[in-house]
């Protein structure tokens, strides 16, 4: 049986329910899967063949160079390789490189160290609501919905002591109204969504703020939206210098209720929630189940087997 990381951190090491599904998938290649908190790589004994990033969600608070020092130590190959990782770590370059290729994302100031949250809020110039985030973040940390001055000065009072940049974006309502789309890729082909939609009285979609979530298959799917989540790909690709299909790729964003335009919050490519496991249960579920060697975690676990396979033949 041949070993592959799966990565995660200490406060949390196990296998997250999306990622145990990949991993049982995996049973079939004859590939066993391993949780190994991101900063235990090079110590892990054996050595796995392969590391594959996932929930390494506190990898933001050692830094990037911290995090990109640890995933190239143990001298395996990673995925997302740590160029891309590098890449995407950070909005306030990623964002504004993708709307120069065309893609349409949220109107965004970075605020720097210089820039005072109530000065990008003028700069922006949508008025309240507006979110203000770290341009280098998860799980919506650090994250303000300011829908009044009282709630612009309480947010100032964080995002001004801090050094690292914010983003500052209008608030779209279509996340309450509508969902988040969060559109799924495994080898840069979309393959299902997740609708996240937030609590009654908050903004957060994620799960540990009460947020709820829905899949969505292809079949389902609003016309359009796959062919932009394809096109994001498409410029993340020229933007990053990556030429190679993307392990897995999460497109979040919101379609617009008023031009019916998808509209790019965040592309992660680097330790996303995929909800394979959700997906799979939904697959099992519809009018005509998917085939189990087309369900997200046998594609997932193919394309993982896959790169291991190129990586043995690379070495011969």
């Amino acid at each position: 049986m041949t070993t592959v990381a799966f990565l995660t951190y200490a406060a949390d090491p196990e296998l997250n329910k999306s990622d145990a599904a990949i991993a049982a998938a995996l049973a079939d290649f004859d590939i066993v899967v391993e949780p190994v908190p991101w900063r235990d790589l090079a110590s892990a004994s054996p050595l796995p063949a392969m590391a594959v990033i996932r929930s390494t969600w506190d990898y933001h608070l050692a830094g990037t160079d911290a995090f990109v020092a640890a995933l190239t130590s143990a001298a395996v190959p990673v995925f997302s390789p740590p160029a891309l990782v590098v890449w995407n770590a950070n909005k306030a370059l990623y964002l504004p490189a993708l709307a120069d290729a065309g893609v349409a994302i949220v109107p965004t100031v970075v605020a720097e160290a210089s820039m005072t949250l109530a000065d990008a809020v003028e700069q922006l110039g949508t008025g309240l609501p507006v979110v203000a985030k770290p341009a280098v973040s998860a799980s919506a940390r650090n994250t303000f919905r300011i829908e009044s001055q009282d709630d612009l000065v309480a947010a100032a009072g964080v995002v001004d002591a801090d050094p690292a940049a914010y983003l500052v974006q209008p608030f779209m309502d279509e996340i309450v109204t509508a969902g988040e789309w969060s559109l799924v890729a495994c080898d840069d082909v979309v393959a299902y969504a997740a609708v996240k939609t937030p609590k009654s009285g908050d903004f957060r979609v994620q799960e540990e703020h009460g947020g709820s979530t829905s899949i969505v298959l292809c079949d389902n799917l609003p016309n359009g939206l796959v062919d932009a989540a394809h096109r994001v790909l498409a410029a993340a690709h020229a933007a990053s210098g990556v030429a190679d299909p993307f392990l897995y790729a999460r497109i979040d964003g919101v379609v617009s209720a008023e031009t019916g335009e998808f509209i790019l919050m965040e592309l992660e490519l680097i330790e996303p929630y995929l909800f394979v496991a959700e997906a799979a249960a939904a697959q099992s579920a519809a009018p005509t189940p998917v085939p189990a060697h087309q369900s997200a975690p046998a594609v997932f676990a193919a394309a993982i087997a896959a790169r291991l396979g190129a990586h043995d033949a690379a070495a011969l």
